[in-house]
C-alpha cells in the first residue's frame, strides 16, 4: 500500500477528533445543566409582595366639625397654625343661640302658669298657686311676671263666669218652685171648690129623686164638677213640668263643672304634651350655646381650614378644618392587590423605600406589618385594594431626612424564601392545575 503525503490528514483522524469535541461539548453541557438545576433547587430566593402608598400618621388626621353648625363669630386660628388640645380654634356667633333659649324659656314659664291655673281650676281652688321657680323667675323678668298675672285674671274671669251660670241657674230653680208652690195653692183651691160642688151636687140630686128640680140643674152642677176636676188636672201637669224643669237645671248646674274638668283635662294633656316638646328643645339650645366654641380634639397643626372671616356660615356635620397630629408617629399605608393579600400577614416583615428621597443616599428602611383591612376598597376607577398599614421598625431611622404625611412610599413585603426550581415551575403547575379542572 502507497503512503499518504505527511500534509494530509487520513478521513479517520478527522472523525476521531469531532467526535472528541463533540464530546466534550454534551459533557460540558451535561454538567451547566446538571448544576443550573442543583442551584435551582437548592438555592432559595427571598419573595416580596410589592405595594405602593403614602405616609400618615398612626392616630390618623382628626376632622373638626359642628354638630349643628352656625354663623362664625371669631376665627382664632389661620392654615399653619399650631394647636394644643383643647384650644379654641372658631367661636361662633351666639346671636341665634341666645334669642332660641331666651325664647324656648318663656314659653316654658308660658305653659309652666297655665298648667297651673288649669290645675287650680280642676281643684276648684280660690286662687291661682304658680310653682316656687316660677316665682323666682318672675322676680327679675317682667315678660314672666305678666304671665302670670294674665293666667291669674284668666282663672278669675273663668271661675267668675262659672259662678254667674251657676247663681243664674239657681235663681231660675227658685224662680220654678215659687211657680210650684203658687200652682199648689191654686190646687188645693180647686180641691176645695170641687169638694164643695160636689157637696151641692149631691144634694140637688136628692132633690131631683123626689122631682123638687130640674134636671138641668144636676146637669150645671156635674158640669162644674167636670170642669174643676179638668182644671185641677192641668195645675198638677203644670206642678210636674216645673219640677222636671229644676230637675233639669239642677243637671246643668253639675254639667258645668263636669264641662270644666273635661275642657281642663283636655287642655293639661296638651299643656303636658307641649311641655315635653318645648324642654327636649330648650336643653338642646342651652346645649348649643354652651358649646359655641370649637376646640382642638389634639396637638396639631390646622390644615385645610374651610372658613376664613367672621360671618362665614358653618354647615352642620361638615369638615372645618383638620388637625394633623405634629408629634405621633408615623406609618405607611399601601394598597395590596387581593391577589397577593393571601401572602400578607401580621407582624410580616417589610422594607420600605421613599421615591421622594435620593435612593444613593436614603437606605432602606426595615418595618413590619401592622394591621391589615378587613375588606377590600375600591379607587376612583374601581380597582380593589386592600389597605395595609405598616410601622417602621423601632430602632429605624432615615438619616439627614425628615418624614412627612402624605409623602410616596413602596412596600415590599416579605413572602419568604423560595427556590429557583419553584419559582419556575409555579405558572407550569397553576396552569396544569386549570387544565385538569376544566370540564
Amino acid at each position: 500500500m502507497s503512503k499518504l503525503p505527511s500534509n494530509i490528514v487520513s478521513p479517520r483522524s478527522t472523525r476521531s477528533v469531532i467526535r472528541g469535541h463533540c464530546l466534550l461539548i454534551l459533557a460540558t453541557g451535561g454538567l451547566l445543566v446538571f448544576g443550573f438545576g442543583t442551584m435551582a433547587a437548592t438555592m432559595d430566593l427571598s419573595g416580596a409582595v410589592l405595594a405602593s402608598g403614602t405616609v400618615v400618621v398612626k392616630s390618623s388626621v382628626k376632622k373638626v366639625s359642628h354638630p349643628t353648625g352656625g354663623i362664625v363669630g371669631r376665627l382664632l386660628v389661620d392654615e399653619g397654625t399650631h394647636v394644643r388640645k383643647g384650644d379654641v380654634l372658631v367661636h361662633l356667633d351666639e346671636t341665634v343661640a341666645a334669642a332660641t333659649v331666651d325664647a324656648l324659656a318663656r314659653d316654658f314659664s308660658e305653659l309652666e302658669a297655665q298648667r297651673a291655673r288649669l290645675e287650680a281650676e280642676a281643684a276648684g281652688a280660690e286662687q291661682v298657686v304658680f310653682d316656687r321657680d316660677l316665682v323666682a323667675a318672675a322676680a327679675g323678668n317682667p315678660g314672666i311676671a305678666r304671665i302670670m298675672t294674665g293666667e291669674a285674671k284668666l282663672f278669675a274671669l273663668r271661675r267668675s263666669a262659672r259662678e254667674g251660670q251657676k247663681k243664674q241657674m239657681a235663681e231660675r230653680i227658685a224662680q220654678l218652685g215659687n211657680e210650684i208652690e203658687a200652682l199648689r195653692q191654686q190646687q188645693h183651691a180647686k180641691d176645695e171648690e170641687l169638694s164643695i160642688v160636689r157637696k151641692e151636687l149631691d144634694a140637688v140630686q136628692q132633690l131631683y129623686d123626689r122631682s123638687l128640680v130640674q134636671l138641668p140643674r144636676v146637669d150645671a152642677l156635674k158640669r162644674d164638677v167636670a170642669r174643676i176636676s179638668g182644671e185641677g188636672g192641668a195645675l198638677t201637669a203644670e206642678i210636674a213640668q216645673a219640677e222636671g224643669k229644676i230637675a233639669e237645671t239642677k243637671l246643668q248646674i253639675i254639667q258645668i263643672d263636669a264641662d270644666m274638668r273635661s275642657d281642663v283635662g283636655r287642655q293639661l294633656g296638651e299643656i303636658r304634651a307641649k311641655t315635653s316638646d318645648v324642654t327636649g328643645r330648650r336643653i338642646a339650645a342651652e346645649d348649643q350655646l354652651q358649646h359655641l366654641d370649637i376646640r382642638a380634639p389634639q396637638d396639631g397643626v390646622v390644615h385645610e381650614l374651610a372658613v376664613h372671616a367672621k360671618g362665614a356660615v358653618i354647615s352642620p356635620g361638615e369638615p372645618i378644618l383638620l388637625i394633623v397630629p405634629d408629634r405621633d408617629r408615623l406609618v405607611a399605608e399601601v394598597r395590596v392587590a387581593p391577589n397577593d393579600i393571601d401572602k400578607v400577614g401580621p407582624d410580616q416583615p417589610a422594607i420600605l423605600r421613599f421615591p421622594s428621597f435620593n435612593q444613593r443616599t436614603t437606605p432602606e428602611v426595615d418595618a413590619h406589618v401592622t394591621r391589615i383591612a378587613a375588606d377590600t376598597s375600591s379607587d376612583p376607577h374601581g380597582t380593589p385594594y386592600y389597605l395595609v398599614q405598616i410601622a417602621l421598625a423601632a430602632d429605624a431611622t432615615v438619616a439627614g431626612t425628615t418624614l412627612k404625611p402624605g409623602m410616596p412610599v413602596d412596600a415590599y413585603i416579605e413572602t419568604g424564601e423560595r427556590t429557583m426550581l419553584s419559582y419556575l415551575m409555579k405558572p407550569l403547575s397553576d396552569q396544569m392545575s386549570r387544565a385538569f379542572r376544566e370540564k
